[in-house]
C-alpha cells in the first residue's frame, strides 16, 4: 500500500460531500470539457489537452482552454493569454498551450467560470477544463482521465470509484481488470521534434547537454536518448521551476549544446543562446475524434 493512502481517506470522502453538494455552473450553449487525471504528478494532460484542442479546430469548432494557472507568480483575477506572454503572469502551461495552438482562445485564473462567462470566450463553442476532473464549480458535460497504470504517483482519491466518472480514459501501461471496459484509448506520446531558438537544432547522433524542470524529467531524457542524441550532461530542476536570474545561464559552462522541454522554454527563452526544446505530441484515433466531434456538435 502506498504511504499516503491513509492520509488520503479523509480527502476522499470531503470530495465525495463536494460532487454531492456541488451542482456545479453550467454553460448552456457551450460543451464543457474536462481534462484530468486522478494522480498528484504529472501524467501528460497538458500534450493531450493541445491535441484534443487541434482536432476541434480542424474540425472547424471553436475552441476556448481554461486553466488555473499553477506557478502564476502574479496575484491578479487573470485573463485572456496572449501569445509569447510574461510566463510570471500567466504560467509556464498556459504560454505553452498558447503556443502550440494559438487558434485557440486561452484564458487563465482560479475562478476559471469567471472567464467562461466573459464576452471574450462566449464565441466559442467548446470550453476545455485543464486539470478539470477535481473543479465542481463547474458543470462539464465530458470527463476525459489520463492514467498510466505504471506510475507510482500517490491517488488523488479512490481510483475505480473515480474512474467511473471518466468517459474516456487514456492509458499508458498495462489496464487492470478491474478497470471499467468503456472508451479506453491507448496513450501515445510521440516526439514531433527538436525546435531551436534560433538556427538550426543539434540532429540525432550530437553530444548534448539536457535539463528540465517537470515532475517525470527522467521520461524526457529517455525521449532524447531514443531519438539518437547523446546526453553527456543533465541537470533536473524541481517541477514548474521558474529559473531565477544565472539559474539557466550556469549551464553554459558545458559548453554543449543545450535542449530543455517545451514547458521550460518558455521560461528561459531568450535567456539561453542557441537553446532547443522537445516538442511532444499525442496520437488521436479518429474514432476517438469522430466521437468526441459527434459529443459537442448534438443540440444543448
Amino acid at each position: 500500500m502506498n504511504l499516503l493512502s491513509p492520509l488520503l481517506f479523509p480527502l476522499q470522502g470531503i470530495n465525495f460531500l463536494r460532487r454531492r453538494l456541488s451542482r456545479g455552473m453550467a454553460f448552456p450553449g457551450h460543451r464543457v470539457v474536462s481534462v484530468g487525471n486522478i494522480t498528484f504528478g504529472g501524467s501528460g494532460k497538458t500534450p493531450l489537452v493541445c491535441a484534443l484542442a487541434e482536432a476541434l479546430l480542424r474540425r472547424k469548432i471553436s475552441t476556448a482552454i481554461f486553466l488555473r494557472g499553477y506557478g502564476r507568480e502574479t496575484k491578479d483575477r487573470g485573463g485572456e493569454v496572449p501569445l509569447g506572454g510574461d510566463v510570471r503572469r500567466w504560467g509556464d502551461e498556459a504560454l505553452l498551450i498558447k503556443g502550440r495552438v494559438p487558434e485557440a482562445r486561452v484564458f487563465v485564473g482560479a475562478r476559471r467560470s469567471l472567464w467562461m462567462a466573459s464576452p471574450e470566450a462566449q464565441g466559442c463553442r467548446v470550453f476545455l477544463l485543464d486539470d478539470g476532473f477535481q473543479h465542481f464549480a463547474v458543470a462539464r458535460d465530458l470527463d476525459i482521465l489520463v492514467h498510466d497504470f505504471s506510475s507510482k504517483d500517490p491517488l488523488r482519491r479512490d481510483f475505480l470509484g473515480e474512474l467511473s466518472r471518466g468517459e474516456y480514459l487514456f492509458h499508458s501501461g498495462e489496464v487492470s481488470e478491474r478497470v471499467p471496459a468503456r472508451n479506453l484509448f491507448p496513450y501515445r506520446l510521440r516526439v514531433e521534434g527538436l525546435l531551436a531558438d534560433r538556427g538550426t537544432p543539434p540532429p540525432p547522433g550530437t553530444e548534448v547537454g539536457a535539463f528540465c524542470g517537470i515532475a517525470h524529467p527522467e521520461r524526457f531524457f529517455r525521449s532524447l536518448e531514443e531519438g539518437g542524441w547523446r546526453v553527456l550532461r543533465r541537470r533536473c530542476f524541481r517541477d514548474h521551476n521558474p529559473y531565477r536570474a544565472g539559474e539557466g545561464e550556469e549551464l553554459l559552462k558545458w559548453n554543449l549544446p543545450l535542449i530543455t522541454t517545451e514547458k521550460d522554454y518558455v521560461k528561459v527563452r531568450g535567456r539561453i543562446p542557441g537553446l532547443s526544446f522537445l516538442r511532444i505530441g499525442v496520437e488521436l484515433e479518429e474514432a476517438f475524434v469522430d466521437a468526441l466531434v459527434e459529443r459537442v456538435e448534438e443540440k444543448s
